[in-house]
């Protein structure tokens, strides 16, 4: 509560034209991690060549895929591949997707007998979502305390909170085991990608990319 200050004042001025830098999307949070990872594992250096803080000392990969940019890339063509190869490329048992906008509009559905995994993912638990919860009805009364008291305010933020995060504790995280269970991964937009499961055993940046980038039905 104390960290978002300006939060109404920012909320009065909504009808102004306001300019917002730097968005950034959700999509590509998960490559960004991926290559912080790497960048600290010293198989590719977060800097060109050219630069002052390249270590020239470090044995880099020879990888094409040295940033988030080109990871996503490489990613999303194994994707388009995988989920052609699974729907039949088109010869009458799908239709082919030659777009990344139209391949995530399918990735999450089940189009053959399986579902596409892009990630293995860690969520978190029913005790620590009704923690996300009170903290979120606490700022909603505090900012709009005439609508928290309605039938749209704290009665139905609270169900489409456990709605949108998949959580199976939905009357409060009072039985143990239950708390500490973690919530779906389906959906679920708390969850965030689990780096170690990904990398495995993987001792190498063309390991991760050859064999740990390219598993899609969950094996990890």
């Amino acid at each position: 509560m104390d960290r978002t200050p300006n939060t109404c004042a920012y909320s009065h001025q909504k009808g102004a034209d306001i300019s917002v830098h730097h968005k950034g999307k959700v999509d590509d949070i998960p490559y960004k991690l991926i290559m912080k990872e790497v960048y600290q594992r010293g198989w590719v250096s977060a800097y060109p060549s050219t630069h002052k803080k390249y270590d020239a000392t470090m044995s880099y990969s020879n990888s094409r895929i040295q940033t988030w940019t080109d990871l996503q890339e490489y990613h999303t063509q194994l994707l388009l591949k995988t989920h052609n190869n699974n729907t039949g490329d088109g010869d009458g048992d799908g239709e082919k997707v030659t777009k990344k906008d139209t391949l995530n509009e399918n990735v999450n559905t089940t189009t053959t007998t399986t579902t596409t995994m892009i990630f293995p993912l860690l969520c978190p638990t029913n005790l620590q979502l009704e923690t996300f919860l009170v903290k979120s009805l606490q700022f909603e009364q505090l900012v709009m305390p005439e609508f928290y008291n309605t039938n749209l305010g704290k009665v139905e933020h609270n169900k489409s909170f456990w709605k949108m995060a998949g959580g199976n504790n939905k009357n409060g995280a009072d039985d143990e085991d239950d708390a500490q269970q973690q919530s779906s991964t389906e959906n679920n937009p708390f969850c965030w990608i689990d780096i170690e499961t990904l990398f495995g055993k993987a001792s190498s940046w063309e390991e991760v990319l050859n064999e740990r980038m390219t598993i899609f039905d969950n094996s990890w």
